[in-house]
């Protein structure tokens, strides 16, 4: 493959609205922070073991001949496959194909000594179709399958592997230069493939469009993907797609699926943008260099649905509103009715970055839909408000990379200062200065610890607002089955917000800021 250099710009093309648009990307900026005084922030650096092992989810419904065929390129196009693992919920139906047995079925017509090659390596959970209610559902029994490997992906059944797929995509991962980095988007139809299984497209697949909304109520559903030309280096995205995800498998295992989601279908995938990225997880589509993976969009007029799915379509209706409404809960938009809340402390949002984060970056309203914008511009990196988690992950690493300035160093500053007023003042008076100087630089060295301690403990306070606001919504939704229940704004509880630790910090940050004026003045 060509070897990628880093070019300034990227275009993306998108229509909306009939109107056709072309975005300038700039992904030499997208690790850095808008915020100015945050941008000496970084994202962690991400970390590569040796010989790396790779974990594959498949969620397959009713869907044998191509889950086969998908198992078998992911063997046959890997430069280890000895180091490539899968794990498959395989949901079938009276008379279906069964996944494993096309898999080894192409497996012994290309390994003909072994009577089914990597079979080993493979975990099915097999599950009767009929009792199907869902894709979220069904992803979090695979994620159950996931073991001790480094790198885990999600894909869909009919999928195609291109050639040295599992180094290809390890490099691109590591262009992001960030541990936390996931890859998601829709990967492209079979047809851009070159003969050899090479990739021949200076194309590469982008999420960043959705549905027209109406209402605020709404769910946000991905409207399709756009392509970025000249694509050398992965961008930064706010949503990602349910045709392929692929990360290190501590993003599966700290933002589990959530297993109570019956019957989402669209919105699924907003949901787990959302429970990615306030973990602390970053998004990007991959470049063109690692677009390992095509999917077959040809529409199979016999296609299975889990919809289709009668013998639970009695339960449907009211699982489903009170599904949605539980997603709406997590996404703090509006709601009515009954709504399921069993373990949103585990499935819901993470505590690193906040809701109301989110929303700003992947451009959605939760008051007005009509203030929805399509997060096509250039993203950027929003340091953690809450890194603890990410810092007890990534032993090593923390989010500001200075220590605090003791003081017993401040005190050793002083004696040195006081050792050089009783020697040669002449000839020592340049080192006083420098002394003075360094001793200046310590302590205001200690006022930014203290403000970056300041703001964190804001974050902090804010986070167990934010998860006390979850608790009041909870309590609400409950309220919801009573006749004359009310729809949950999120306005109405955001005055329920005590401001007394916010007014606090403020005051004392003014403290700070009044201690600094004063001694810049008596310096003058």
């Amino acid at each position: 493959m060509t070897s990628p250099t880093t070019k300034p710009k990227q275009s993306l093309f998108y229509t909306r609205k009939k109107v056709p648009h072309r975005a300038y990307l700039e992904p030499s900026i997208q690790n850095i922070p808008a915020s100015p005084a945050a941008a000496h922030l970084r994202p962690p650096p991400p970390r590569l073991p040796t010989d790396p092992t790779h974990f594959i989810g498949i969620a397959s419904y009713r869907d044998g001949f191509k889950c086969g065929y998908t198992l078998w390129t992911a063997f046959t196009n890997a430069q280890y496959p000895d180091r490539v693992f899968l794990g498959v919920v395989d949901q079938t139906g009276p008379g279906d194909l069964i996944c494993l047995e096309e898999y080894c079925r192409r497996a012994k017509e290309t390994w003909p000594d072994h009577d089914c090659r990597y079979k080993a390596n493979i975990k099915i959970d097999a599950r009767d179709a009929r009792l199907s209610k869902g894709p979220v559902i069904a992803r979090w029994q695979q994620q159950q399958l996931i073991g001790d490997q480094d790198f885990c992906m999600e894909l869909d059944a009919h999928s195609k592997f291109l050639a040295d797929w599992d180094v290809e995509i390890v490099k691109d991962w590591l262009r992001t230069e960030n541990e936390m980095a996931v890859f998601s988007n829709y990967p492209m139809a079979y047809s851009f493939i070159s003969p050899g299984d090479k990739i021949s497209t200076h194309y590469s697949s982008h999420l960043a469009s959705y549905l027209e909304r109406s209402h605020e109520y709404d769910i946000p559903v991905i409207g399709g993907y756009l392509l970025i030309d000249d694509s050398e280096v992965p961008q930064m995205s706010a949503l990602w797609g349910g045709c392929l995800s692929f990360s290190k498998c501590h993003a599966e295992k700290r933002a589990p699926m959530d297993k109570y989601m019956k019957w989402i279908f669209w919105g699924e995938e907003y949901l787990r943008s959302m429970q990615l990225w306030t973990h602390g997880y970053d998004i990007y589509s991959p470049s063109r260099h690692g677009h390992i993976v095509f999917h077959n969009w040809t529409n199979d007029p016999q296609k299975k649905r889990f919809w289709d799915n009668v013998t639970t379509v009695a339960e449907k209706p009211r699982e489903e509103a009170i599904a949605y409404n539980r997603l709406r809960t997590m996404l703090t938009l509006p709601f009515q009715g009954e709504v399921d809340t069993r373990e949103l402390h585990r499935f819901g949002p993470g505590r690193v970055r906040s809701i109301a984060q989110f929303l700003n970056f992947s451009g959605i309203s939760n008051t007005n839909a009509s203030l929805d914008e399509w997060p096509t511009a250039q993203r950027r990196w929003v340091p953690y408000s809450v890194p603890d988690e990410v810092e007890e992950l990534l032993p090593g690493w923390t989010l500001h990379g200075s220590k605090e300035i003791s003081e017993p160093m401040v005190q050793n500053e002083l004696q040195k200062l006081a050792a050089e007023l009783h020697g040669d003042r002449g000839a020592q008076n340049t080192s006083l200065q420098a002394q003075a100087q360094q001793l200046d630089a310590n302590r205001a060295g200690r006022e930014d610890v203290l403000l970056q301690k300041l703001a964190t403990k804001l974050e902090e306070a804010r986070a167990a607002n934010e998860a006390t606001l979850l608790h009041i919504r909870q309590e609400i939704a409950k309220l919801h089955a009573v006749p004359s229940a009310v729809i949950a704004s999120p306005a109405l509880l955001t005055s329920l917000v005590p401001m007394g630790v916010v007014a606090c910090a403020l005051l004392v940050l003014y403290f700070v800021a009044g201690l600094r004026r004063a001694r810049s003045a008596g310096t003058k």
